[in-house]
């Protein structure tokens, strides 16, 4: 005996058409494709609005999103940075915030976020242009001095051990 593969969209559209066909209820149908009937009703009801085509799996990502920034505020913070490129997030809402206290506007975070997407900011520089500094732990490594010597803390190292046998 030959095995016969058959896809997904395969089995779908041979739902849908002995569905239609009238020849069995939508009970014994979902009990011979080993579905729910709520699936069967739902694969109907999207070959009826679309086709075969509305049986391709529908993507799960939601199409709005809850909290997402409104376009128009999106639009205002842009807008203050094109019309002022040397202002970063931090000043932008605190200058939105002035002008209109009554709305409710993002968070410093979040405008600078939406200047990212737009790509109206770009990456700080350090204290000196190009200058990457070496740290473990937070702490540079770059040695201090004062007068040509060396800083180190009170009791260690040698800038303070001729200073303790005097």
């Amino acid at each position: 005996m030959v095995w016969r593969e058959t896809g997904l969209m395969d089995e779908r559209l041979r739902f849908v058409a002995e569905c239609l066909s009238g020849e069995e209820t939508m009970t014994q149908l979902c009990a011979a494709f080993e579905i729910s009937r709520k699936t069967g009703y739902k694969w109907l009801g999207r070959y009826r609005a679309f086709g075969p085509e509305g049986l391709h799996d529908q993507p799960r990502a939601p199409l709005e999103h809850g909290r997402a920034t409104a376009a128009e505020l999106v639009e205002r913070i842009v807008a203050q940075k094109e019309a002022h490129p040397l202002w970063g997030p931090k000043k932008i809402m605190a200058r939105l915030k002035r002008a209109e206290p009554s709305c409710s506007w993002p968070a410093v975070s979040t405008a600078g976020e939406i200047l990212k997407r737009h790509g109206l900011v770009g990456r700080r520089v350090g204290a000196r242009a190009g200058e990457r500094r070496a740290t473990v732990h937070g702490r540079s490594l770059r040695r201090r001095t004062r007068c040509g010597r060396e800083i180190t803390r009170a009791g260690s190292g040698p800038a303070t051990a001729g200073a303790a046998s005097r």
